[in-house]
């Protein structure tokens, strides 16, 4: 079967990745506690650091979102899936975009197979038609622009710490990312991701600063 050819080249560039991976209850996830942040960058980049590097996954906590932010945003998604299946069709995934609404349509190139579930995705300059009518779901935009922006300033707090340890100037790491080109999934049920595509070489070519939100 001929391989699908994405608009976005992160999209290609995930199509060519996949395989089986392995389970383990030997490494657990660190919690890094983002609190006093500018007092004790060195100590959280430390921890930051080695969570990169000797794990590959990290959370946070004390990391200055509003608890009542997060809910308000979980809150507003939930409203949004709760619309019938007529009214969320209106707002459809734009194809190979990542803006809209879908149901266990996206096909993930890693794997070729759709996703076993529902999520809208906002991606900023995509979004023409796209967003609920307010008396479908109150607020829906301004909420969910606004927990981005807050995300968007976490994102690159922890970015900055990476551009310390890596010997960069500390703004260097925002500086190659495009915030134009935000990315929020809300996924029903489970979790709001935050993600920023950066460039290289005048071309996008991944997403380094994620920031994911769950409710567990």
């Amino acid at each position: 079967m001929k391989p699908s050819v994405y608009e976005l080249d992160e999209l290609n560039v995930e199509s060519t990745l996949g395989q089986r991976g392995l389970e383990s209850d030997q490494v657990s996830i660190p919690v890094i506690d983002l609190s006093d942040f500018e007092n004790r960058r060195e100590a959280i980049t430390q921890a930051l650091w080695q969570a990169a590097t000797e794990v590959g996954f990290f959370q946070v906590k004390n990391h200055g979102i509003a608890l009542r932010d997060i809910q308000r945003a979980f809150l507003t998604s939930e409203q949004f899936f709760a619309l019938s299946t007529a009214k969320k069709q209106a707002y459809p995934l734009k194809d190979g975009l990542n803006a809209g609404w879908e149901f266990k349509a996206q096909v993930r190139p890693s794997t070729g197979t759709p996703d076993q579930k529902e999520s809208y995705q906002i991606t900023l300059p995509h979004m023409a038609g796209l967003w609920p009518e307010p008396d479908e779901v109150a607020g829906f935009q301004s909420i969910m622009l606004d927990f981005e922006r807050q995300a968007w300033r976490l994102g690159m707090a922890i970015l900055s710490c990476f551009a310390d340890k890596l010997g960069f100037e500390r703004d260097f790491l925002r500086g190659c990312i495009s915030r134009s080109l935000s990315i929020i999934r809300v996924h029903c049920g489970c979790c709001i991701t935050c993600r920023w595509r950066y460039y290289r070489k005048g071309t996008i070519t991944g997403a380094p600063a994620p920031t994911r939100i769950s409710t567990a």
